[in-house]
């Protein structure tokens, strides 16, 4: 048997049994320039309140405090405190805080509507 026969026959056994997956990313929405992204906020009170749900009455998750920067992820009316029922997600520790302690522009276009 030629050389190059045996070459042929051996290259598909050798492929099969090193195969090559195409590498996939994790997510793609960070590929995407245009994707939606969290909008970076602080608040601007002392040891403002996080909470479970859109209003006072719900526990409180964790305080922050002013300049600690945060992202958040959308809006819901919850609450109203002085005339503002406007509540933000803050998706990285699952709370929501009141709009008027957030900095100004914090809350996105995203509405999740009366919670």
């Amino acid at each position: 048997m030629k050389p190059t026969t045996i070459l042929a026959l051996a290259l598909p056994l050798l492929a099969i049994a090193n195969p090559i997956t195409p590498s996939t990313p994790a997510d793609d929405s960070n590929l995407n320039p245009l994707a939606k992204r969290d909008k970076t906020c602080f608040v601007t009170e002392e040891n403002s309140n996080c909470r479970e749900g859109a209003g006072t009455g719900y526990d409180r998750v964790r305080r922050i405090q002013p300049n600690q920067s945060f992202d958040v992820r959308c809006k819901a009316y919850g609450e109203n405190i002085e005339g503002n029922k406007t509540w933000d997600w803050i998706p990285g520790w699952k709370c929501w805080v009141h709009s008027s302690l957030t900095s100004w522009g914090c809350e996105s276009e995203f509405d999740r509507g009366e919670y």
